[in-house]
């Protein structure tokens, strides 16, 4: 995810007479927002000298291992059937045939029985290749959102906002993602109007809302927890679903993988194998 300029930056940094640079990388994995692809282009470039990893073990017991394996290399891995299929002896790959018609009533059907099994919202993370479409992060998010908080009842207590037609509401109780980098977030301490130092919430980084007090929204960061006014919630979105592109990076025990056929275009090699593998328990593909 390190672009050309950053890399550059790192070059220049070093004194390569005393150090030397080590990279470790997926060059599988999707390339950075910004110009160049480092790692891939390294890897090709014949220029350095390269050590791969190639041989999986244990492709036959796990299901996510052996769906990433065949999605990374462009293997098929699925046969042309309209039944579930289950692959891996510990059946953590499960591919539910839909048709884009009935996957929005199939994946809310699925994320309430993982509820009553046990595992909690942040424990979920529905991937899409797309923010907008109708099978897009935005209309999941809306979908599934008074699912997940039953705080959403509380019409009172809420900030809405207005994103280019997206416009979602906020409850306390909701996942929320950073959809970019803020350098200079005021941490939150018993009071609001306390909030003084400041700490950094990169690009992607996923929160739990703990209270909200009129335009004023705390957020809970994992190791932050941060007050944000509303010029600071115009980068922040509801969690529930998000990008593969922004999942990138992060992990959650079960997915709900959405791939229609209208998302072709996006669906790469690289993409899927990012998808798949942010599961470490389950992995459910419409």
């Amino acid at each position: 995810m390190c672009d050309i300029f950053l890399f550059n930056s790192l070059l220049n940094a070093i004194d390569f007479n005393k150090t030397k640079l080590l990279l470790i990388g997926d060059n599988a994995q999707l390339p950075s927002i910004g110009a160049g692809n480092v790692i891939y282009d390294l890897i090709k470039s014949g220029c350095v000298p390269i050590n791969s990893l190639n041989t999986v073990f244990r492709i036959d017991n796990g299901g996510i291992l052996t769906a990433a394996t065949k999605a990374r290399s462009s293997t098929p891995f699925l046969k042309a059937s309209h039944s579930p299929q289950i692959i891996g002896n510990d059946e953590s790959y499960i591919f539910i045939p839909s048709s884009e018609s009935d996957t929005l009533q199939k994946l809310k059907t699925l994320y309430k029985k993982l509820l009553r099994c046990g595992y909690l919202p942040k424990d979920i993370l529905i991937l899409s290749a797309y923010n907008k479409d109708n099978l897009g992060t935005n209309i999941i998010n809306n979908l599934i959102q008074p699912i997940a908080n039953k705080n959403c009842e509380q019409r009172n207590k809420c900030i809405t906002l207005n994103f280019k037609g997206n416009k979602p509401r906020f409850y306390e109780g909701d996942l929320v993602i950073q959809t970019r980098n803020n350098y200079k977030a005021k941490t939150a301490y018993t009071h609001l109007q306390d909030c003084q130092n400041t700490v950094f919430i990169p690009n992607g980084e996923i929160g739990i809302i703990k209270s909200i007090e009129g335009s004023i929204m705390v957020i809970d960061f994992d190791e932050n927890t941060v007050a944000y006014n509303r010029l600071d919630l115009n980068h922040i979105n509801l969690a529930y679903s998000i990008s593969i592109h922004k999942s990138q990076g992060g992990c959650a025990k079960v997915v709900l993988l959405v791939t229609p056929k209208s998302h072709t275009f996006m669906l790469n090699s690289n993409l899927l194998y990012v998808a798949i593998t942010r599961a470490y328990q389950k992995v459910f593909n419409f």
